[in-house]
């Protein structure tokens, strides 16, 4: 018997806006349910920060086709990112600044237009489903296995992400 299966993590979330700034990334993507931090040094950037910080702390982090560019355009940007919400924002005492992001869902690029100087994007969410049988639960085991195989031949990770590892049941989720 198959069961369509929804993630919570991954369901439509109501606090996610049609339209969000858009936050270029060059060589890193961030997935949902990850918390990173990024260092911005373009000052377009550090607007669109600041401006999301005065509203509902969320943009759309999506990345660049071409990480050479500098001020990159709609055409070098793809049409799928993450919405995430920053956590928290650090000016650095050299320029720029680090902040904190937590993935929160994909989403699909509708459109890009600008308002004034910044990039924006109207966003649908994207809902993430599997079918839970008795093969995707074996496939997600032997790749959790797989990966404790790989810990042990290199740097350990501590016992507590180890536990968390062993409880995901989602592939999308054990994806990224």
């Amino acid at each position: 018997m198959t069961i369509g299966v929804s993630d919570p993590a991954y369901s439509k979330t109501s606090d996610i806006p049609d339209e969000l700034y858009v936050l270029p990334l060059k060589d890193s993507v961030i997935f949902p349910a990850m918390v990173l931090p990024i260092f911005l040094t373009r000052e377009d950037d550090i607007e669109v920060v600041n401006k999301a910080l005065l509203g509902d702390h969320m943009v759309a982090m999506v990345a660049q086709k071409d990480p050479s560019v500098e001020t990159p355009s709609p055409d070098n940007l793809y049409n799928f990112g993450t919405a995430t919400r920053i956590i928290q924002m650090v000016k650095l005492q050299e320029g720029g600044v680090k902040i904190l992001v937590e993935g929160i869902n994909r989403i699909k690029i509708v459109e890009y237009f600008r308002e004034g100087t910044h990039l924006k994007a109207k966003v649908e969410e994207m809902r993430e489903f599997f079918e839970k049988t008795i093969v995707v639960d074996a496939l997600v085991q032997s790749i959790i296995a797989l990966f404790k195989v790989a810990l042990a031949i290199g740097r350990p990770l501590p016992e507590d992400v180890l536990k968390l590892i062993d409880k995901i049941e989602n592939p999308a989720r054990l994806a990224d």
